[in-house]
């Protein structure tokens, strides 16, 4: 790992693109690896799009101790007129441009084609085979950490909590979820997190709650439908009838039943 400051040159007029990181390899591997294009730098972005990424080069200068690195950065950039430097921010700030320029780059991020465009490009650049496979070994990585697995768990407990989402948001997870294989480990420990939330009174509550005004099969009528059910009517029609599933049919009637049994 090494710390230290660098160029991304312009090959065809010099102009080059001066900053520092923690981590020089990492930060070649994410410049280099990815569209120019799609660089943070508004200036080096709209160079690349003119010139191509081919003519762009990556180079270490000088590796220094990390405390150093703002001031180091400021002196190499003040060996360049402006003119010669894609750099925005001041030198040495970290690419912090201020409170008033940071509320102008706000306002022009909320534009609706802006957000647009940097979502289209965001997943271009995530769709990188490398990219995916980078992200992949750091979840992997990430999860062997047990006090992560546990705050995520408690969350995921949390979220059950009165979390209603819209029905367009329901059919893109179901969409998302369709055909995908789950492992029995898998269906074990999501079987265990949905029993340690309703472990909770305040969720049972809450459900409770939504069950009474969400699901109308509280209110049909046993003897009716125990009637019906006896007349050999399919489960289908008297789920029309009722207005309800048939899963929730036959809940009514194992009730049904296992009261019958405690009499």
């Amino acid at each position: 790992m090494t710390i230290g400051i660098y160029y991304i040159i312009n090959k065809l007029d010099t102009k080059r693109y001066i900053g520092y990181s923690k981590n020089i390899e990492e930060r070649y591997d994410e410049r280099t690896q990815k569209d120019w294009t799609l660089h943070p730098n508004i200036k080096l972005r709209r160079a690349a799009k003119k010139y191509g990424q081919k003519n762009f080069v990556f180079t270490t200068i000088e590796e220094c101790q990390e405390e150093l690195l703002p001031e180091r950065e400021k002196y190499y950039c003040s060996l360049f007129s402006k003119k010669m430097l894609y750099n925005i921010a001041d030198p040495g700030k970290g690419g912090n441009l201020g409170e008033e320029v940071n509320k102008k780059i706000k306002k022009i991020l909320n534009n609706p084609d802006v957000k647009k465009r940097q979502s289209e490009n965001t997943k271009i650049a995530l769709d990188r085979p490398d990219r995916r496979e980078k992200r992949r070994i750091n979840a992997i990585e990430t999860w062997k950490n047990p006090e992560i697995r546990k705050n995520r768990s408690e969350a995921i407990s949390v979220g059950l909590v009165g979390h209603i989402v819209t029905r367009e948001t329901a059919n893109k997870i179901g969409k998302a979820n369709s055909g995908k294989i789950r492992t029995d480990e898998h269906k074990k420990n999501t079987s265990k997190s949905v029993t340690l939330a309703l472990a909770k009174p305040e969720i049972r509550e809450k459900l409770g709650h939504k069950r009474e005004k969400h699901h109308k099969w509280v209110n049909i009528n046993k003897e009716e439908l125990l009637e019906l059910y006896n007349s050999r009517i399919s489960l289908d029609l008297l789920a029309q009838h009722f207005n309800a599933s048939t899963s929730t049919i036959n809940r009514r009637l194992a009730e049904i039943s296992k009261e019958k049994k405690n009499i």
